[in-house]
């Protein structure tokens, strides 16, 4: 299996990322490190975490520390909503959540046009 650090060509812009992974989002997180430090994609994240209570781990402790330094999640709620938490304990299982860099936060908030 390859990480993200090793395909993704330097010269190449990376903005989104959307994992939907199913318990692997750590093992991503890990492989894609310099990757994301040095374009500081939103990631849009499943939040699942059965895949992680099955090995007696914790997805809201693990993934935090996995993210460079500077993100803040906004949950995607399922009547669409975005809403801003400030840690992933406070997002619902089976919803999706914003990794944003705190840089891109207004664009990642503001109503569309």
């Amino acid at each position: 299996m390859e990480t993200l650090d090793r395909i993704w060509p330097t010269d190449q812009r990376l903005d989104i990322v959307k994992l939907d992974i199913e318990g692997h989002e750590s093992h991503f997180l890990k492989g894609a490190r310099n990757t994301l430090r040095a374009h500081r994609p939103v990631l849009l994240i499943e939040i699942n975490r059965w895949h992680y209570l099955m090995q007696g781990l914790d997805f809201d402790l693990m993934i935090s520390p996995l993210l460079p330094p500077q993100y803040a999640f906004i949950e995607l709620t399922p009547n669409g909503r975005l809403i801003e938490v400030d840690n992933l304990g406070r997002c619902r299982d089976g919803d999706d959540v914003f990794a944003v860099p705190l840089e891109r936060m207004a664009e990642a908030v503001s109503p569309a046009a």
